[in-house]
């Protein structure tokens, strides 16, 4: 037999499987037609088509059959008749759906009757695993599920997750079924998981009702879950204080631990549940246990500032000075978040006021870093160490570098050292300058600071606020000299100008207000070298307000913008930046015109745009743009490339012209308008302009070259 005969036979076979198996789905015209007036509630149509022989039980090859249809119309009136006249009830639609699923799902108690009568299998789960007596219950179907339960539902199966229908009437709010379900013998101690219960779920629903009444049907309160969970655990975590204070007085476990070696009071003591804390206390809770952090119920509850759990666990013997693994107290913890009653009331009862974290923190370190005064003032009345230091710096230093004066004075006024140093040298006076600390900058000067400190690098204060754009500080030292200065630290800004670069091109440094300051500008001019060619060029993709500055004070600016202008302009149309387009084209306006070299940039094409400079005018200042575009169009050209800018500059008047009249802008050749502006917020102001009339504005030469543009803009039909 050769190929091409066997090929043919397989094709037939392959047909005749295929017309064989999908026999089920080949349906007639009549049977679509009850189809279709299943789907419409159309009654009086369906008797009449199954009276013709239409088939009840038909369906789509993909879909649900026609019972599961009917079932989903509020009457039930077709789902009645289809179930009277022996369509099949336990047949399944999409995702393993049977018709008693769907009935049970709506709550329609007499099909639900009519369906089991027929023999509906009450069992029947969907694909997810789900029975008709879970869907009665999520539901709240209370009838239906009595009914289902009568006939036989089994009251313990589960679904793909292994949830029983237990687990959803624990989740439903309604004791009275979980009431039915155990009264026809739900298990209510099964474990679904290692993470989830029918009272864990009370637990995370918060439902203290449904919570009491499993508990009077006596569920297991000790049971372990994953991580050695306990349902106390889960709800002093939670916060559920009511039904906390149930579970121990079940006889719950109050010393319970669950992975990390958290207990009920130390999730309590964070919380902030004093009547729960009170509680376990009173049930024999451990006050000292702590997790494998080493953290205590008493750090949790100062950590939080809670006075009164702070003050009933040292009732109770908790240690003041137990320490964390990493040598934090309850004292550093309540300092180093301001909170004075507990700071005060550690302190009272003995807590170290100088105990060091393996870093070097003291409790005044903390407090300083939160910047309270007054927790700051009762550790040093109780005897904290003034000139303390951690690895990093001391109090004084850090309280000059967060700019708290008040702690800064009380810590001169209490003997700290004014000039202390960190690891780079850098004093007080050093971090309050570069930061802007003015009040703290002259107090210190005051106080005698050495203004002439210097760091590890051989930098002043003075010198490192003017570095960081603190302009406000640059008065502090009178008759400054600051190229002297430069030169004889070897200041890097001298050799590779990176402050000044910085400036132009990222804008924020460490101060972002002073970025474009001119008084800024001008002192690094000062002490940079002028003949560096580095800024020689200072335009380009970072045009920015810097930049803008630079330009303010002219320097060495316009022979840059002069040699490629193109490229300089084209940044602040594609950024619209109106103020800076303004002033450079401002440069180059002699008197009534431009010179050549701007015409020439304005009408350029830009690949940055895809259109010409110019053409990008409008959207930068729609209502400058005209007169402007209308100035240069008079203005004749002796550049090479000023050729083509009539045509550019007719274009980008279309376009203002097109925005005053709100009308729709289109890119050359396409079918969608860029915008339509009278719809943008962003341009409905400027879409206000007064209307021109384009005959009167424009010579009939432009006019002509311009009607040719906008033939070709138009969109394409």
């Amino acid at each position: 037999m050769n190929a091409t005969i066997k090929t043919s036979l397989i094709i037939v076979a392959l047909v005749l499987s295929v017309m064989v198996s999908s026999k089920v789905y080949a349906l007639s015209v009549i049977d679509e037609e009850l189809i279709r007036a299943v789907e419409r509630n159309n009654i009086s149509k369906f008797n009449e088509l199954v009276s013709k022989g239409a088939d009840i039980n038909a369906k789509y090859a993909y879909g649900d059959p026609l019972l599961l249809k009917a079932l989903r119309h509020e009457d039930g009136q077709i789902a009645r008749l289809l179930i009277e006249k022996g369509a099949d009830v336990n047949v399944k639609g999409d995702y393993s759906k049977t018709p008693l699923l769907e009935a049970v799902y709506f709550g329609n108690v007499g099909i639900v009757q009519l369906l089991i009568d027929k023999g509906a299998d009450v069992n029947a789960q969907n694909k997810s695993g789900l029975t008709p007596l879970m869907y009665a219950v999520s539901q709240r179907h209370a009838g239906i599920a009595k009914l289902l339960l009568d006939k036989g539902a089994e009251v313990n199966i589960k679904n793909t997750k292994g949830w029983t229908p237990l687990l959803y009437a624990a989740s439903s709010g309604k004791p009275e079924f979980v009431n039915l379900l155990i009264s026809h013998g739900a298990d209510v101690n099964r474990k679904y998981s290692d993470l989830i219960s029918p009272l864990l779920w009370t637990i995370y629903d918060n439902d203290a009702n449904m919570a009491k009444f499993l508990v009077d049907n006596n569920v297991e309160v000790n049971a372990t879950y994953a991580d050695n969970k306990t349902p106390l655990l889960e709800a002093t975590w939670l916060g559920r204080t009511e039904i906390a204070k149930l579970l121990i007085s079940k006889g719950a476990n109050v010393n319970a631990v669950r992975s990390g070696g958290w207990t009920p009071l130390l999730f309590a003591a964070l919380d902030g549940d004093a009547e729960t804390v009170k509680l376990l206390i009173d049930k024999g809770a451990e006050v000292n246990a702590s997790n494998d952090k080493g953290v205590t119920p008493l750090m949790g509850a100062a950590c939080y500032g809670s006075f009164e759990i702070v003050n009933t666990l040292i009732a109770n013997g908790a240690n003041v000075n137990a320490k964390r693994t990493d040598g934090e107290t309850s004292l550093m913890f309540a300092a180093s978040r301001g909170y004075v009653s507990v700071t005060k009331l550690l302190i009272d009862k003995g807590a170290d006021v100088n105990g060091r974290r393996a870093s070097g923190w003291t409790p005044l370190l903390c407090a300083v870093s939160s910047g309270n005064s007054e927790v700051a003032k009762q550790l040093i009345a109780s005897g904290a160490e003034i000139n303390g230091s951690n690895s990093d710096a001391s109090p004084i230093i850090y309280a000059s570098y967060r700019g708290f004066a008040e702690i800064v004075k009380l810590l001169i006024d209490n003997g700290a050292n004014i000039n202390a140093k960190d690891p780079d040298g850098e004093t007080p006076l050093m971090y309050a300058a570069s930061h802007g600390h003015d009040e703290i900058v002259k107090f210190l000067k005051d106080k005698g600071a050495d203004v002439n400190a210097k760091d590890s690098k051989g930098r002043t204060a003075s010198m490192l606020a003017k570095m960081r754009g603190r302009t406000e500080v640059l008065e502090t030292k009178e008759k400054f000299d600051p190229l002297k200065e430069d030169s004889e630290n070897d200041h890097y800004v001298n050799r590779d100008d990176y402050t000044i670069k910085t400036l132009f091109s990222y804008r924020d440094v460490k101060a972002p207000v002073n970025c474009g300051d001119d008084k800024l500008i001008s002192f690094y001019l000062k002490i940079i070298d002028k003949t560096d060619s580095g800024l020689t060029s200072p335009l380009g993709p970072q045009l920015n307000s810097v930049s803008l500055a630079l330009l303010r004070i002219g320097y060495k600016a316009l022979p840059a913008i002069r040699k490629d202008f193109t490229a300089a302009i084209n940044s602040p149309f594609r950024y619209q930046r109106a103020q800076l387009l303004t002033y450079l084209l401002g440069r180059f306006h002699d008197g009534d015109t431009f010179e050549p070299i701007a015409k020439a940039a304005l009408s350029h094409p830009s690949p940055e745009v895809r259109r010409t400079a110019c053409w990008a005018l409008p959207r930068v200042d729609n209502r400058r743009s005209i007169p402007l575009l209308i100035e240069l169009l008079n203005t004749p050209s002796t550049s090479d490339e000023g050729k083509i800018y009539p045509l550019a500059i007719a274009d980008a008047l279309s376009t203002a012209i097109n925005i005053s009249f709100s009308r729709p802008v289109y890119h050359s050749g396409d079918t969608e308008p860029v915008a339509f502006w009278e719809d943008d917020d962003k341009w409905k102001e400027w879409a206000k302009f007064q209307k021109i009339d384009e005959k009167e504005l424009l010579p009939k030469s432009v006019l002509d070259a311009l009607n040719d543009r906008r033939l070709k803009r138009e969109p394409k039909k």
